[in-house]
């Protein structure tokens, strides 16, 4: 047995009964209602801000928050009857607005002032669902007919997406390059991953699924769900139809994946009479369920968790619940802070940081964006591996 070997079983040993003590310590929960309103929801995140909607005196309204409930910037533009933010990047939002009973794609950065109308002029409704730093994505409706829609900043980039045997199709996100949404084809619809063209394609819908759709798409991988016989399981892609994993956890009655980070998964999951803003790391087995860490969680009813946004070391994720106690829907925002005994980025302190760490430093494949020179030294030594266990013991 190697000295790697020895001391990850005199740790394991030594420290399995303190693991769950420091389990849940990476993370904290804000919830971001304002006064004076009577529901509010996150949708998207940039770090430093957070988009979504309010209701006030019974109108829907965008709004922005920047980390605290007293911290909203009111989107909504003059003579608009309604607003919602869906996206965000940057400094910029996108979603849409109403102006009597008709949505119209919306763009905005960081104050109603600042709307910009996206609306073509060959559509008669439009809204923008997701977006990149450099495009704008969604549906534009032309002949009664929704139409998956790319923009670069103005009503007058608007392209289609559209597939020419298409029915209906929307586009929900951009990665800059390639756009993920659904369209029905056949009668059916099938989870679509575009490259700015709506020509060719790539159809992501798994075999065995009777509908499907891709919610979001980050680098190489792309999220949504699937449906299964009489369940729509949380799924996850990369590139291809063949790639599909099935995230629903065991038990659960449906789910959804809305976001990803390229390593973990966000969304819901339905268990009884709820739904419960969730997070996977690529697998039904990973499911963890966010509600969980809620102020009082036994009082919240369906929770989702809508967007990620990460810098490597703090990821904030948006979304919103039905909180029981004051009986409304509030905008939530969870926020995770790395720490070195985290060793996978799973968002936990536990066992499969160690093993991750020893598989590391015996040559194996290191977790994205950890490595096995841990005290940053420049070399692999016996003194990063005593500088891991240290911090492990510390925990989170």
């Amino acid at each position: 047995m190697g000295y790697s070997q020895t001391r990850s079983l005199a740790f394991i040993l030594g420290t399995a009964a303190i693991l769950p003590s420091f389990a849940h310590a990476q993370w904290s929960v804000t919830i971001l209602h304002p006064a004076g309103t009577t529901r509010s929801f996150l949708e998207a995140s940039t770090g430093t801000q957070h988009a979504g909607s309010v209701v006030a005196s019974g109108v829907t309204r965008a709004a922005l928050w920047n980390g605290t409930s007293n911290t909203r910037v009111d989107l909504h533009p003059a003579s608009a009857t309604e607003s919602y933010a869906n996206a965000a990047s940057g400094s910029r939002q996108a979603g849409y607005v109403r102006f009597g009973g008709t949505p119209r794609a919306a763009l905005w950065s960081g104050s109603a002032a600042s709307f910009v109308n996206l609306h073509p002029s060959t559509g008669t409704e439009s809204i923008v669902l997701g977006m990149s730093a450099v495009q704008q994505v969604g549906w534009n409706r032309v002949g009664g007919i929704r139409r998956a829609t790319l923009w670069s900043g103005s009503a007058a980039s608007a392209t289609s997406l559209h597939p020419s045997f298409a029915t209906d199709s929307v586009a929900h996100d951009s990665t800059g390059t390639q756009q993920v949404g659904h369209a029905t084809l056949s009668g059916i619809r099938q989870a679509l991953l575009w490259s700015s063209s709506p020509t060719a394609p790539t159809v992501l819908h798994p075999a065995g699924a009777s509908e499907s759709a891709a919610y979001a798409a980050v680098a190489s991988q792309q999220v949504g769900y699937a449906r299964f016989g009489f369940v729509n399981a949380a799924v996850l892609w990369s590139g291809s139809s063949l790639s599909v994993v099935n995230l629903n956890p065991p038990l659960s009655l449906e789910s959804a994946a809305y976001d990803t980070d390229g390593t973990r998964q966000f969304g819901y999951a339905f268990f009884g009479t709820s739904a419960r803003a969730s997070l996977w790391s690529g697998s039904a087995q990973s499911w963890f369920d966010l509600s969980a860490l809620l102020p009082n969680p036994s009082v919240w009813g369906d929770t989702f968790a809508r967007s990620i946004h990460t810098d490597g070391n703090t990821t904030h994720i948006t979304g919103y619940g039905y909180n029981g106690a004051t009986n409304r829907y509030e905008a939530l925002l969870w926020t995770w802070t790395r720490c070195p005994a985290d060793f996978d980025n799973d968002g936990f302190a536990d066992l499969f940081d160690f093993d991750a760490f020893v598989a590391c430093f015996e040559g194996d494949t290191c977790p994205p964006g950890s490595t096995a020179d841990f005290d940053r030294d420049g070399f692999v030594d016996l003194f990063d591996f005593d500088a891991f266990i240290a911090a492990f013991e510390q925990g989170c």
